[in-house]
């Protein structure tokens, strides 16, 4: 099994098998207020995607509050729980794309982005990203290390 079959096979296995997490571990001193599962560190060290983390932390910090001017009620939504979903386009072959949103956006069977996308997104042309179909991350305000902030987790960890 080559490297990135073998990465593809660890993350699909981090995704199926987690069901939550005993403690939330800071992955980045940049972000103090951020937290995530074992599982979604995991994921970031097998994927070697601590990136993407670092990238929903930035949109909920600096995007998400923007969207109160245009739509209180969905900045409210999102401040609280917000879903980003990392997936390809539809018709490219190699461009990817993070999109932020309440819950309320529609992916098409395969999982590829839809054309029409959430209030939150950024192009990534390239990217050597091991699962195929992307995924999904949830980021929920909570309360840790005596706190507010937000913690991000897999769908199966909610």
């Amino acid at each position: 099994m080559n490297s990135e079959k073998s990465k593809a096979v660890l993350c699909n296995e981090i995704i199926n098998n987690s069901i939550g997490s005993d403690e939330f571990v800071i992955w980045n001193r940049i972000f103090p207020r951020f937290a995530c599962t074992n599982a979604v560190k995991e994921l970031a060290e097998v994927a070697g995607a601590y990136w993407l983390l670092d990238a929903i932390a930035s949109h909920v910090i600096c995007s998400v509050p923007r969207l109160k001017n245009v739509c209180p009620e969905l900045h409210c939504r999102m401040f609280e729980l917000s879903f980003w979903d990392l997936h390809k386009f539809q018709d490219e072959a190699h461009g990817w794309v993070l999109m932020g949103h309440d819950g309320n956006i529609k992916t098409d069977p395969d999982n590829k982005a839809s054309p029409e996308l959430g209030p939150v997104h950024q192009r990534i042309d390239v990217l050597d990203f091991p699962l195929q179909n992307g995924f999904t991350v949830y980021c929920a305000r909570t309360h840790f290390n005596d706190r507010n902030g937000w913690v991000l987790m897999l769908p199966s960890e909610y």
